[in-house]
């Protein structure tokens, strides 16, 4: 076959706040893809499992979603491979990884799936970006509609 299969975006890892215990990976669709692979990974465990997705059959759909169910609290990882309709596998994406904390029960009507929180520590504020040397504050782009700033 030989044909190029483009590695899917890496994926989202949310938490599900249900009676399930599970969490839901989420990637940008690859338009010529057929189906899919996902691999979890567990901390602690020895490899990862891996469950296959066929594409959506309506290719304008944004994202792919897959949810595994039953999971142990812990720490997972997850990334995704493109099957070509050839049959051929992309390489991997880049992994996502998230630690699940569930409550005892479903949240009612509230249940859903979110990202996991970093702890407080852990949140860096994003490094400011110097602005181009060849502008200055006060240049007007030619995108500005408005009139140019008093001297």
């Amino acid at each position: 076959h030989g044909s190029l299969v483009p590695a899917p975006a890496q994926p989202e890892v949310l938490i599900c706040e249900d009676a399930q215990q599970s969490v839901a990976v989420t990637w940008p669709t690859v338009v010529h893809a057929a189906a899919y692979v996902v691999e979890l990974f567990e901390e602690g465990s020895a490899g990862v499992k891996k469950f296959h997705r066929t594409a959506p059959d309506n290719a304008v759909e944004p994202l792919v979603e897959l949810r595994v169910v039953g999971l142990q609290p812990g720490s997972y990882g997850a990334c995704v491979k493109c099957i070509a309709p050839c049959g051929c596998e992309s390489t991997p994406s880049a992994w996502s990884f998230v630690s699940t904390l569930w409550a005892s029960a479903a949240q009612g009507p509230m249940a859903g799936c979110w990202p996991a929180a970093l702890p407080p520590q852990a949140v860096a504020p994003p490094p400011a970006e110097p602005s181009p040397k060849f502008l200055s504050s006060t240049s007007l782009l030619s995108t500005n509609p408005g009139p140019p700033p008093p001297p």
